[in-house]
């Protein structure tokens, strides 16, 4: 189920879903277009009792996303399309780490 909320594309996931599944359509969403699209996921809503269950799925799963070249059909995340968006991601990182999220690299 995915919907707009007030511009934040958000995606429920509902307790009985394939978190497998669930967790790569999110990801994939939410990298098409290098997040740079206000359809991107920008929201993952989840049940609390599967909170854990699904960020460890996301870890595992982002690092198998290719970043490069989007002249290369095997890469599905391609660069930012200026230094201004660039550095706008940069902010709203800072943000997420200043509000308490943690930043990995995989």
């Amino acid at each position: 189920m995915c919907g707009r909320c007030r511009g934040r594309a958000p995606a429920a996931v509902l307790d009985d879903a394939d978190l497998d599944e669930a967790v790569y359509l999110a990801l994939m969403v939410r990298l098409f277009n290098s997040g740079q699209a206000r359809t991107s996921g920008a929201r993952l809503l989840v049940p609390e009792c599967r909170i854990e269950e699904v960020k460890a799925l996301i870890l595992d799963k982002i690092g198998s996303f290719k970043v490069g070249s989007p002249y290369d059909r095997d890469t599905p995340v391609g660069p930012m399309v200026t230094q201004a968006r660039f550095d706008r991601v940069q902010s709203c990182i800072r943000v997420c780490i200043e509000e308490g999220a943690t930043a990995r690299r995989s």
